[in-house]
């Protein structure tokens, strides 16, 4: 059992409650009551869950829709722009599509991409996949993703994550904005 206790100066002591009975043969005859102070324990992992919510909510707070990759090309993080972007353009309105979920394989994706926008698709590929085994640095790719209702421009930049499980990040950002002044701008020259 885990329970807290009040120290006098106020602070909680965290401590694990042990009974062990002591027996006379098939008799109870008394019991040993061990008190273990795991303090340190529930203070790191306090730590833990304060840095994953720290975490998640540096990434929700991000524009663009992030995704986190493992070595191998696996989604293991999402952001919120991400996930409501995903609901936004599913099929299924307010589903999260099996390809954009945690778990789905992103080189995958990549390389069973089909229809209108899909030329940049083994680019894409590739440059993850570069980023991945270290060949390149970071990756950039400007691609269209038009919906039923609008001409839309993203940029993706893939970076590598600088820990000892690797893996890569990569931010979709909307570019739309920019790609119509520059098709204004090219207009106007003529």
């Amino acid at each position: 059992i885990e329970d807290v206790y009040w120290h006098a100066n106020g602070n909680p002591v965290f401590v694990s409650i042990s009974v062990q009975a002591i027996r006379k043969g098939d008799e109870v005859i008394g019991g040993v009551v061990n008190f273990s102070d795991i303090s340190v324990r529930k203070l790191a992992e306090q730590a833990i869950k304060d840095s994953e919510a720290f975490k998640s909510s540096v990434l929700d707070a991000m524009p663009a829709h992030i995704a986190v990759l493992d070595r191998g090309g696996t989604i293991v993080e999402i952001n919120e722009p991400w996930r409501r972007f995903s609901r936004e353009n599913s099929a299924t309105p307010g589903d999260i599509p099996q390809n954009s979920q945690v778990g789905t394989n992103y080189l995958s994706v990549c390389q069973q991409s089909q229809g209108d926008f899909s030329a940049e698709a083994p680019s894409a590929r590739e440059g993850i996949q570069a980023v991945l085994d270290g060949r390149l640095e970071s990756f950039y790719l400007e691609y269209p993703c038009h919906s039923v209702e609008e001409e839309r421009w993203f940029s993706m930049v893939v970076s590598p994550l600088k820990t000892a499980q690797q893996g890569a990040v990569v931010a979709h950002t909307n570019i739309t904005e920019r790609k119509r002044s520059e098709a204004r701008s090219t207009l106007l020259e003529y």
